[in-house]
């Protein structure tokens, strides 16, 4: 399915899991929104926050809304998953502990989403695994100038025709650091304008960004230079990396951008499996 850029694939997960057949634009028309007044959508999206089912997470409150722009950093196996959750989590009712988004737009800058998780978790949640794979609208960009008209030109359009309050971008460096013939300025002004634009356009959407935390090396720009652009625009992001000291132990950092105070930002640990596996009580 093409999502208005030249190059770019916008799929469902389904068709990732099972084939690739029909076009965007049925799929399109086959999801139009339900209309109500403006202000009655707004008010109870407002209200709506999407929660991780980790008990330690989300005993911070977190609180991630349609008001929210928000980044998940740390290694790419752990980012990944906690995408794949929140996907699936991002579809399920209220009443479940979901967002009750129709749909979810997933897209994978870094080309190396896995499908199979989300399988995984709607199995855990007892939801209807076709249906949740067939709410989340797939895409990649192979190019920075591809992934960057796709970004700023072609979502203000998409959503405009499908009803949507969740938007994740995986892997959004991914490109840039893996390019060593990039212009280091060029790089830092166009990963600028992206985030701009996203927090710009994409009013009442939940919008998450992940990206691996890196380190400078001979090959790339400084990684790491893109993170000090990128944090302070975010609302709220989160940090999950090994822990030093002790084996399927993680390191987990909040940071909460929109409030000052010291005790916003937390630090807890937890088990590797605590990614994998949903709360028996949900």
């Amino acid at each position: 399915m093409r999502l208005d850029n030249d190059d770019g694939r916008c799929h469902s997960a389904q068709q990732q899991y099972i084939s690739s057949s029909s076009s965007y634009e049925q799929l399109s028309s086959s999801r139009l929104p339900k209309f109500q007044t403006a202000y009655a959508d707004i008010e109870d999206r407002k209200r709506r926050i999407l929660t991780f089912d980790i008990e330690k997470i989300d005993s911070c409150h977190i609180n991630l809304t349609i008001e929210d722009c928000v980044c998940i950093v740390g290694n790419r196996e752990y980012t990944n998953v906690i995408f794949m959750r929140l996907c699936v989590r991002a579809l399920m009712s209220k009443r479940q502990g979901g967002f009750e988004s129709t749909n979810v737009i997933f897209i994978d800058a870094g080309n190396n989403s896995d499908v199979y998780q989300c399988v995984n978790f709607a199995r855990q949640y007892g939801l209807d695994i076709k249906k949740v794979l067939q709410s989340i609208l797939v895409t990649r960009a192979f190019t920075i100038y591809q992934l960057a008209d796709l970004l700023i030109n072609g979502l203000p359009r998409v959503i405009q025709r499908v009803d949507v309050k969740v938007i994740m971008i995986a892997d959004l460096l991914n490109l840039f650091t893996n390019d060593p013939n990039i212009d280091r300025n060029e790089a830092i002004s166009l990963i600028k304008e992206i985030i701009d634009s996203i927090r710009k356009t994409l009013d009442n959407i939940l919008v998450m960004v992940s990206f691996q935390q890196q380190h400078n090396d001979r090959h790339h720009h400084k990684p790491y230079a893109y993170h000090k652009i990128l944090l302070p625009r975010f609302d709220k992001c989160i940090e999950i990396t090994n822990n030093n000291s002790k084996i399927n132990l993680l390191d987990v950092k909040i940071y909460n951008n929109n409030y000052s105070k010291k005790n916003c930002n937390r630090s807890l640990l937890l088990e590797e499996t605590d990614l994998q596996i949903v709360s028996a009580s949900t």
